[in-house]
């Protein structure tokens, strides 16, 4: 063979090898640029839900707080409706012994709604709302009683937990006097409730 032919020969296989060569660069910075790329796009993804969790625990703890503000609210306005009734039951109770405990009682089309309100210590009251109609006995019966707890903090944050639902007992009428004859817990045993006016209208 000519030694001419032969590092033609040379040339070309050099040319070959080189472009293997610079192909396989090119596939090694195509596939980093890529995996770069995904990661990229990986993060973001990891972000956006980072961010989508918060706004949508944000809007939980707003909604929640929501709700203790209106629980708190609902107290006045319930106190505020008896007093403007025409009804002359209607009205605020307040328990004569040590003066925790007010029953709340507003007319309805059916009857009466009825709200107790009772505080156990300086972070934590209870309270119960049932419906029903006086008898002929001035006696109240309910089944449909629902209690709740409200306990503070020490910034006077409000918590709200149900405690149970369709409690029976009932409310005993003796002119502007109410007993309260709860048959869940027995919270108001002996104690008598007599109508104030709280001045709130």
């Amino acid at each position: 063979m000519r030694k001419n032919d032969l590092r033609k020969i040379l040339a070309i296989i050099l040319c070959v090898s080189m472009v293997f060569v610079y192909a396989a660069c090119g596939t090694k910075d195509d596939a980093a640029e890529t995996d770069e790329q995904q990661t990229e796009t990986e993060e973001q993804t990891e972000d956006q839900q980072t961010e989508e969790q918060t706004e949508e625990q944000t809007e939980e703890q707003t909604g929640e707080q929501a709700e203790v503000e209106s629980q708190a609210d609902y107290i006045v306005d319930q106190q505020e409706r008896a007093e403007a009734s025409e009804d002359p039951l209607a009205g605020s109770y307040v328990e004569t012994r040590a003066g925790r405990g007010v029953i709340i009682l507003n007319d309805t089309k059916d009857g009466y709604e009825v709200d107790v309100f009772w505080s156990g210590s300086a972070y934590e009251d209870a309270q119960w709302h049932m419906t029903g109609s006086f008898d002929d006995n001035g006696v109240l019966e309910y089944s449909d009683c629902t209690k709740i707890t409200v306990t503070y903090d020490e910034e006077g944050n409000e918590t709200v937990e149900p405690f149970y639902d369709n409690g029976v007992g009932r409310l005993i009428l003796n002119g502007e006097t109410l007993e309260w004859d709860d048959e869940e817990e027995n919270v108001a045993d002996g104690a008598f409730f007599d109508k104030q006016d709280l001045g709130l209208n």
